[in-house]
């Protein structure tokens, strides 16, 4: 809403505009993870081939950073005061760390 042209029109002269249109910036953020994966041999077949079981590990946000994962601005604006902080976006977030453990018969 505050990036139409009808927005901009109502501001007065003294408000710089780029501080309204502006999109604004999400904080740098640098996320660990970690994977591992080990195998072992259980039988061998006929043919000269091994099975294996396999057996995998990953963890995604390995130190619980607070991640920002979607969000929207809100459709109003403060026009009279050109306050961009009064209908601040609105932010999804993920704050744990994810486990996977998986396994694999191969053949």
């Amino acid at each position: 809403m505050r990036r139409t042209y009808e927005a901009l029109q109502q501001l007065d002269s003294t408000t710089n505009p780029t501080t309204i249109t502006h999109p604004e910036k999400l904080p740098n953020l640098l996320v660990a993870d970690l994977s591992a994966a080990y195998s072992i041999r259980v039988n061998k077949t006929a043919a000269g081939k091994y099975q294996l079981l396999q057996f995998f590990l990953s963890v995604n946000n390995l130190f619980n950073q607070t991640i920002i994962t979607g969000g929207y601005e809100q459709l109003r604006f403060d026009i009279v005061n050109a306050n961009i902080e009064k209908f601040p976006s609105k932010y999804f977030y993920n704050t744990v760390a994810n486990y996977s453990l998986s396994m694999r018969l191969r053949l």
